[in-house]
């Protein structure tokens, strides 16, 4: 990660349109009424959920955020269709065992098994079609500081999102899932608000967040833009903005799609215990994966498979580029 910011800094420097993936705060809303859900008490949900939606773009329109615009997931993605069916078992297998659960608290529940119970309803949330129409009455009828606007993508909301980004229609994204910086160069904002004593519990009185700049990884020794408060100064031979003395980091387009592999996504697996950052860094220096790979096994103590760079990393690959040729938004 680039660094941590706070959201009123970012505003400072000019960028105050911001982009949500949908389904990051779809699923840390739903978890704070989770039991709610197991108890099928649908307006107690929705009312959770809308309240804590009305909360997070409150404080964001505080800190000086001018737009906000969500993207729903729309279709499934053929390609990710196993991944889907996988998770929607394990919900409903989690939502059985907390109604047993449930039944067997009584009325003077201890706090373990309380913690129990509701651990078992985190794992049963999931979409629902009341819940998420009832959202989208809530974002075309909210009244405050920030223009809000939502749009369903095609299938998932991640090619829609980088639409946005190319089109200057946003300044950067919210987001939660790191893939979304392999399908275009741009800003992105992740764990705004992280509690670090409860990842689920959203920090209002910090608008803390880690901050990812693509713009500024440009093509081999020569950045393209620093990518801050509008600049559009090329770099000079030291991969510095002339204007902003923003340093780049040198990493090509090929060599993200290289790291976005070793750090892995919902289509092909990752190196154990890689993130983007830690595989953009062993890229830069070796440029190869297998080097990569190599270096990680001996520092983080990782046993890749053999067959990583083979049939299941090639494939992984080849979606990433894919992934570059995305259609179109609406």
């Amino acid at each position: 990660m680039d660094r941590q910011v706070t959201i009123d800094s970012l505003c400072n420097q000019g960028l105050t349109r911001g982009a949500v993936d949908n389904s990051s705060w779809w699923h840390s809303s739903l978890f704070t009424v989770a039991c709610e859900f197991c108890e099928n008490k649908e307006a107690a949900v929705i009312l959770g959920v809308c309240r804590w939606y009305k909360d997070r773009i409150d404080m964001l329109g505080r800190c000086g955020v001018k737009s906000l615009d969500f993207v729903f997931n729309g279709a499934r993605l053929p390609a990710k269709e196993v991944t889907k069916l996988d998770r929607e078992k394990k919900a409903e297998l989690a939502l059985a065992k907390a109604v047993v659960a449930k039944a067997a608290l009584g009325n003077r529940p201890s706090n373990q098994d309380f913690n129990a119970y509701k651990k078992l309803c985190n794992g049963a949330v999931q979409r629902t079609p009341g819940v998420e129409a009832a959202l989208r009455d809530f974002l075309t009828n909210y009244k405050g500081s920030v223009r809000v606007r939502f749009v369903v993508a095609l299938f998932e909301a991640d090619a829609q999102l980088a639409q946005l980004l190319r089109a200057g229609v946003v300044d950067y994204v919210i987001a939660e899932d790191q893939d979304l910086a392999m399908y275009t160069p741009g800003r992105f904002v992740f764990k705004l608000g992280y509690n670090p004593k409860n990842s689920r519990k959203f920090n209002y009185k910090k608008n803390e967040c880690d901050f990812l700049d693509t713009l500024r990884w440009g093509d081999g020794d020569q950045m393209p833009t620093c990518g801050l408060s509008g600049c559009t100064a090329a770099s000079d031979g030291k991969r510095r903005c002339k204007t902003c003395a923003q340093a780049g980091t040198g990493l090509t387009r090929e060599g993200l799609l290289k790291a976005c592999v070793l750090a892995g996504s919902d289509y092909c697996p990752g190196v154990p215990n890689v993130g983007l950052v830690k595989s953009a860094d062993a890229i830069r220096k070796h440029k190869t994966m297998e080097a990569a790979i190599t270096e990680f096994n001996k520092k983080e103590k990782t046993k890749t498979d053999d067959d990583f760079l083979g049939d299941r990393g090639n494939q992984g690959h080849a979606h990433l580029q894919v992934s570059l040729r995305v259609p179109p938004g609406r």
